[in-house]
């Protein structure tokens, strides 16, 4: 699955793709191995990305049966925010709402 997002925090959005649960991540937009490797949450879940806590860095999240699963760090670990919001069955989204 392909995404985009500033993974340092630097204000440049770049790439990065989520294959099963596995978030690979590019700091730069060239060719290349990824600067960042993150595994997190399961193959099964939805993949998120965004910057959750506002400090300007875009981090990993992962929506599961209607429940968020929110890292703060682009790194391997549990949630550090979760809560639930709307249904099993709705699909979720992300954005900057203010």
């Amino acid at each position: 699955v392909p995404l985009a997002g500033d993974w340092d925090g630097d204000g440049t959005i770049t790439i990065g793709v989520r294959s099963g649960r596995t978030y690979l991540l590019r700091s730069t937009n060239t060719p290349g191995s990824p600067d960042v490797t993150v595994d997190y949450g399961l193959s099964t879940d939805t993949g998120l990305v965004g910057d959750w806590d506002n400090v300007g860095a875009t981090t990993p999240g992962v929506w599961r049966a209607g429940i968020f699963y929110l890292r703060n760090t682009n790194t391997n670990g549990t949630a550090d925010v979760s809560f639930s919001f709307g249904t099993s069955t709705d699909t979720p989204l992300v954005g900057r709402w203010k």
